[in-house]
This record gives structure tokens, sequence and C-alpha cells, in this order.
């Protein structure tokens, strides 16, 4: 069986000017998918704003819900205007004014130092620049006498006097009760003293002052005098 060999035509050659055109064609080809990429690059990215713009825009409108307990125990549901402002109740302010009384003058040992600290968030600046002059003294040589006494302080009474004009008045009165250190045993008869103060409510207050102050009570003047024994 014969067979014919069969030649296959080569393929001419490419002259330059068909090499530099498929180059050129190649480059625009790419440059054109690259411009696609880009546009699409571009409409997912603005989407994508659009969307986190709208999403910021629910949350601020976002309003939550506050629950307050009344002076009986009952749930109170406030409305966001009503938690917002400040307008804290009679009972609020004497457990903030209670709060500080008790904070500033007791000297027990194992918390006098975190106690004092806590008080100053309700003294104005010029009253915890004092405090910290004066009283920070005090605290200093009652931790340096390991057998000082203690003292422990019960609120009796905390007396709102005027509420309608700023800033606000109120009287606190207090027993001081001294204990000999590490066995609880009474000194003496306990001291009465009343402090007399005058506050008014900060407009805003640092984070660190929120868990001890949140009303952002703030005394500018106190005075404490001492009942003596008839």
């Amino acid at each position: 069986m014969n067979t014919q060999a069969r030649s296959t035509p080569l393929l001419a050659p490419l002259t330059v000017r068909e090499q530099y055109g498929a180059i050129y064609a190649g480059a625009l080809t790419w440059n054109r998918y690259f411009q696609w990429a880009l546009a699409g690059a571009g409409v997912i990215i603005l989407g994508l704003v659009l969307v986190i713009v709208r999403l910021q825009a629910q949350v601020a409108a976002v309003k939550p819900v506050f629950i307050r307990i009344d002076a009986l125990g009952r749930s109170d549901v406030l409305t966001y205007a009503e938690a917002t402002t400040p307008n804290p109740r009679d009972h609020e302010l004497r457990t903030a004014l209670r709060t500080f009384v008790v904070a500033h003058f007791s000297r027990l040992r194992s918390v006098v130092t975190r106690d004092f600290h806590e008080s100053l968030y309700f003294l104005s600046p010029p009253l915890q620049d004092e405090a910290m002059r004066d009283t920070k003294k005090e605290i200093d040589a009652f931790l340096a006498n390991s057998s000082a006494d203690e003292v422990d302080i019960v609120v009796r009474n905390v007396k709102l006097i005027e509420l309608d004009a700023w800033p606000h008045t109120a009287e606190v009165v207090f027993d001081a009760q001294r204990y000999q250190t590490g066995t609880r045993q009474r000194r003496q008869a306990a001291d009465t003293y009343t402090l007399h103060v005058a506050f008014e409510l900060a407009e805003t207050s640092p984070s660190a002052y929120l868990p001890v102050n949140p009303l952002g009570l703030r005394i500018t003047k106190m005075r404490l005098e001492q009942a003596f024994p008839q």
C-alpha cells in the first residue's frame, strides 16, 4: 500500500507591524477589562457606603427603654427624654448625700483609701483640692498608726432644705461611732454631727464618676458642726 506524504504548509512569519499591533491590541483589551473591574468595585464600594450610612441613621434613631424603681420598689418605664433630662427625685438626692457622708467621714482601715477617693467624686474642684490637702493628711496619719480607732458612720437623717433655687441646700445628721481596731469594741458613745451642704447637678460627669455618683451631684459648700450633749 503506497502512502503519499502530505506536506503541511508553514505559517508565514509576522511582520514587525503585525507584532506591534498584537501587543498593542492585547494591552487595550486588558485595559478595558481593568476599567470594567474598577467600575464594578466602585459600584460595590458606593453601595456599601450607602448601607453603612443607612444603618448608622437607623441606630441613631433607636431610643433605649429605661426602667426606674420608684420609692415603693415598683418598676417605672421612662421615655428617652425623661431619662436623659436631669430631674432626680428627693429620695435619690438623699441617697447620694448619704453615700457621700459615709464614704467621706468613715475611717475603716480596710476601705478608707477607696472610700475617700470615691467621696471626691461628689465634691467641686476647689473642695477636692481642699480635701486632698487636709483630709488626706488625716487619713495618712490614721493608716500609719495601727492602734488608731476606726470610725463607722451611721446617717440619722437627710433633710432637703432648698430645692427651688440653685444651688440646693441640705442638712445631713449622722453619728460617728469609734471602735477599737481589730475587735470592733466600742470606745465611747457616738458623736453626733450635722453637715450643711450646698450642691448642684453637673451637666456632664466623667465616666469614672458614674458608678459612684450617677446623678452628677456636686457639693460646692459644706460646713460641719458637732452636737454636744447637754
